[in-house]
């Protein structure tokens, strides 16, 4: 799969500070090349941060899991944490939680991400706050692919559903293939 690249916020871009964020492509898709996994990033307009996901197909043992639901025993996780999860997103391609296959790929993967929004990350859309004098950084586009290779090796290493503990807590179950079709 050779990379999807979209600039949708140039516009917005103009009213923020500069910084590298002013060059970065607003979205890309790409497939890593350790996992076969396919992964992408893509700007989110509440903040100008980056997010970052990787997509599993079906028959994943966690293709359907909510992202709050999987055992934090797996060890499945990036940045500071999994913030989203589902299939691809309707809306403007260049910007929606979506992507266009690799030739003989599925459309349908179920993506688990996070957000570069926590604690410590530092926001390009937003004016200079009392975070930033405590050192936030900016996590820009190379900080979100590594993360996103991290999570895609680890997702690759769960290849049977037998390595699943049993769900715990009050965290929703998986979503059931009715409800994935929707």
């Amino acid at each position: 799969m050779t990379h999807q690249l979209y600039n949708s916020f140039a516009t917005r871009k103009l009213a923020w500070r500069d910084g590298p964020w002013q060059e970065e492509p607003d979205k890309r898709v790409w497939t890593d090349p350790a996992t076969g996994l396919v992964c992408m990033h893509r700007r989110c307009a509440d903040g100008g941060y980056l997010c970052g996901y990787v997509g599993i197909e079906a028959g994943h043992p966690l293709f359907g899991f909510e992202h709050d639901a999987i055992p934090a025993a797996l060890g499945i996780t990036a940045h500071r944490g999994l913030d989203e999860s589902g299939l691809c997103e309707h809306g403007e391609e260049a910007e929606a939680m979506c992507h266009v296959p690799a030739a003989g790929k599925p459309d349908r993967v179920w993506w688990l991400g996070f957000k570069c929004d926590q604690d410590g990350d530092h926001l390009p859309s937003r004016r200079p706050s009392a975070r930033e004098v405590r050192g936030d950084s900016y996590r820009g586009v190379d900080y979100v692919a590594a993360e996103c290779a991290k999570l895609a090796s680890r997702l690759a290493a769960l290849d049977k559903p037998a390595a699943l503990p049993a769900p715990s807590g009050t965290a929703s179950l998986p979503v059931t293939a009715e409800r994935v079709t929707a």
